[in-house]
């Protein structure tokens, strides 16, 4: 069944539809998900893909002449879409080399490499920025970070240093002092 025939005549949201829409929307769209379901799990893609649709459907207007399963899958689509680029970019692969993991393309430079287990999404997205807040201090700030993380007697400058990239990483991720 196709999600034009479960929407027909615009129903109103209930729980046993919805779960149909959904699982026929994740059928759909097998190929585009894939990714994010190796990174963040079947029912974590599932739950935020629910969460997505429920949300639509109630702000659903069938005044402005769009039918309900193309409203849906359009905009499950860019949601999707921004799934999979928060999952590329929290996790450090490009899209070329996630789509030859996924047997997309076939020139990759390692296509024999795994993808991680499956792992807390919000701490590898709060690992990924504060890498990506690192990457910005100079090699002396991260030097001096390093040497005053692990309790190193510091010289005045190297102090200073140290001091300056805290205040910089703070900076860079929207931190209170």
């Amino acid at each position: 069944m196709y999600l034009k025939d479960l929407l027909a005549g615009n129903p109103a949201w209930n729980d046993t539809l919805a779960e149909q829409v959904l699982a026929q929307y994740l059928k759909l769209r097998q190929n585009r998900i894939e990714w994010a379901v190796r990174v963040l799990g079947h029912e974590e893609v599932a739950q935020l893909l629910r969460l997505r649709m429920w949300r639509l459907w109630l702000k659903f207007e069938p005044d402005r002449g769009t039918p309900l399963y193309k409203w849906l899958q359009y905009n499950l689509d860019k949601y999707l879409n921004t799934i999979h680029k928060v999952c590329l970019r929290h996790t450090g692969y490009t899209y070329r080399r996630v789509s030859a993991m996924i047997g997309e393309v076939d020139d990759a430079a390692n296509p024999t490499e795994d993808l991680p287990d499956a792992f807390d999404w919000w701490e590898q997205i709060q690992l990924a920025l504060v890498r990506s807040a690192l990457q910005q201090l100079s090699p002396e700030e991260e030097y001096a970070l390093w040497q005053y993380a692990d309790g190193a007697k510091l010289s005045p400058q190297q102090r200073r240093l140290a001091e300056q990239a805290v205040a910089k990483v703070r900076q860079l991720l929207n931190l209170e002092p």
